[in-house]
């Protein structure tokens, strides 16, 4: 029996000789590209620890998100940590959730100035990795996954009010390419969906990340790879 978290690490792009890699490893899986994203909702209450909830599972996952089933592994090559809003009194929080556009830096444009602020925090800490009971990532600065585009939404770019046809303002942010704000992983990390993932983004002091009243805030864990199904400790 193999359970083996950390797997041969690509060479340059490596996709080939990878899943070649993981092949051997797990004999009979199939393994396609896909990722995972967890979410946390972000509350009012100081804290400097959160956790991300991994398997499909724990608790009752999100529409938005992606989580690991019990049967199956994932090679994490690439991950970013990213965040979003929506308002408290959205008729539909699922739908709102749904069209809510994912940040790769605290935009004071869309986070407020004050909340702004406080969400530095994030890019501040650092991502630990553990699973099953063996620490792969003990601190992975959450600083490389910060990204502010050239092109901020807000900015001004002409004088005018705004009409149908005229924008005196850019509209949204730059998002320079697939892999924008995303981190590579060597060597890449298996989570075992029979196992025990626990991953956390850890800050420098308690905070408070979200405001109290008009819109929430979420935490998004946003990982890329391999899809290895039928290869968990479960199946093996």
């Amino acid at each position: 029996m193999r359970n083996l978290s950390v797997a041969k690490a690509p060479r340059g792009d490596g996709s080939r000789d990878y899943v070649q890699s993981l092949k051997s490893q797990y004999p009979g899986a199939i393994i396609t590209q896909s990722y995972l994203r967890s979410e946390i909702q972000l509350g009012t209450t100081a804290t400097s620890q959160f956790a991300f909830n991994i398997l499909a599972n724990q608790g009752t996952p999100g529409s938005t998100e992606r989580r690991l089933q019990i049967t199956d592994r994932f090679a994490v090559t690439a991950l970013s940590v990213m965040t979003y809003n929506v308002l408290v009194a959205a008729t539909s929080q699922a739908i709102a959730k749904s069209q809510a556009k994912l940040y790769s830096w605290n935009s004071p444009a869309q986070f407020t100035a004050a909340n702004s602020a406080t969400l530095e925090s994030v890019y501040n800490g650092y991502l630990r990795m553990i699973i099953d009971g063996t620490t792969y990532i003990d601190s992975l600065d959450a600083r490389r996954f910060y990204r502010v585009p050239t092109s901020q939404q807000g900015t001004i770019v002409s004088g005018g009010t705004a009409t149908t046809s005229t924008f005196p303002t850019l509209q949204a942010d730059g998002w320079d390419g697939t892999h924008y704000n995303f981190a590579q992983m060597t060597p890449s990390v298996v989570l075992n969906g029979a196992g025990r993932n626990e991953v956390t983004l850890n800050t420098p002091e308690a905070t408070a990340v979200s405001p109290a009243s008009t819109t929430t805030n979420f935490l998004v864990l946003y990982m890329r790879g391999w899809l290895i199904q039928n290869a968990s400790t479960l199946n093996r």
